[in-house]
C-alpha cells in the first residue's frame, strides 16, 4: 500500500537566479527546447519580478505567470491603468490542481493594491482563462493577396508616402502611436522594448529578427500620420508575398500607408 504525501504548492515570486528555471518551466509548457540560461538573461534586463510569481512544488517551479503595467483608453477618451498577463505557464505535471488559480489570486490581488483598474489578456488561449473572468476582445483575420494581379480601389488619399530607415522611424513611429492608441478605445500602451525589437534595431536571441522596412504617410502639410512595417515571404522563384507587421494611422479617417505594402496579413503588437 503506498503513502500519498501532500505537498502544498507555493506561489511567489522568483529570483533572478531562479530566471534560468523559470525558462525552463516555460519552454516545457510551449514545447520548445530554447537554451534557458541566454533566454533569461536577456529578460533581466526588462522584466520586473515583482510582477512574475512562480508556482514552487517542494523547491521545484512548476508554473509562471508575469504582468507588466499598460494604459487601457476606454470609451471618452480616458487611459485605465492596466496589468496586461503574459508568460502563464504550467506543467503538464501539475495540471488541476490550482497551479494556475493561486497565480491569477497573487496577481489579482497585486493589480489591485497598485490600482491598475482592470487586467488584460496578452496570453493568446482565453478560454482558459474564461473562470476568471476574461473573455474575447478582438478578433483578427489574415487575408492573402496575389500582387501581381490586385490594385487598390478609390481615390489615393492627399499627401505622401516615403520609405525611412528604421533606425530614424523609432521616435516617429512611437509618437503615430501613441497618438493612435489614446483615441482609438481598447488600445494599449506598448512596452518600449518592443519599438526596437520590432523595429530590428534590438534582436531577441531565439526569435527570427525583423529586416523589413517602414513607411510614413504625411498629410498634405508634411505631419507624419501614418506608418506600416513590413517585410517580403517568398514563395517560390517567381512571387511572393508581402506581410504588413504592423500599420498605424493617428487620423480616425485615414488608413495607414497600405498601398505601398501590396497583400498584407496583420498580425497584433504589445
Amino acid at each position: 500500500m503506498g503513502i500519498v504525501r501532500e505537498v502544498s504548492i507555493q506561489t511567489r515570486h522568483p529570483t533572478v537566479d531562479e530566471l534560468p528555471a523559470v525558462m525552463r518551466v516555460m519552454n516545457a509548457a510551449f514545447l520548445e527546447t530554447q537554451d534557458a540560461d541566454l533566454q533569461a538573461a536577456f529578460v533581466a534586463d526588462y522584466w520586473d519580478l515583482d510582477r512574475v510569481w512562480t508556482a514552487d512544488d517542494d523547491g521545484r517551479l512548476v508554473g509562471t505567470f508575469r504582468t507588466w503595467g499598460t494604459e487601457l483608453t476606454v470609451p471618452g477618451g480616458a487611459q485605465l491603468p492596466a496589468a496586461a498577463i503574459s508568460a502563464v505557464t504550467v506543467q503538464p505535471t501539475h495540471r488541476r490542481r490550482g497551479v494556475l488559480t493561486g497565480m491569477m489570486r497573487a496577481a489579482q490581488a497585486a493589480a489591485r493594491d497598485a490600482g491598475e483598474a482592470c487586467m488584460l489578456l496578452y496570453a493568446s488561449e482565453w478560454p482558459i482563462y474564461g473562470r476568471y473572468g476574461f473573455g474575447p476582445a478582438v478578433e483578427t483575420t489574415e487575408i492573402v493577396l496575389d500582387t501581381r494581379g490586385v490594385s487598390f480601389p478609390g481615390v489615393m488619399p492627399p499627401g505622401s508616402i516615403e520609405l525611412i530607415e528604421r533606425a530614424a522611424a523609432e521616435p516617429i513611429v512611437r509618437e503615430v502611436f501613441d497618438a493612435h492608441r489614446r483615441e482609438q478605445v481598447g488600445a494599449i500602451r506598448r512596452l518600449d522594448r518592443r519599438w526596437r525589437v520590432d523595429l530590428g534595431l534590438k534582436d531577441i536571441p531565439w526569435q527570427p529578427p525583423f529586416r523589413g522596412w517602414v513607411a510614413l504617410h504625411r498629410d498634405p502639410d508634411g505631419v507624419v500620420d501614418g506608418f506600416a512595417r513590413y517585410h517580403p515571404r517568398r514563395a517560390g522563384r517567381i512571387g511572393g508575398r508581402i506581410t504588413r507587421s504592423s500599420s498605424t494611422s493617428s487620423s480616425p479617417a485615414r488608413p495607414p500607408p497600405t498601398r505601398v505594402c501590396g497583400g498584407s496579413s496583420p498580425r497584433s503588437i504589445s
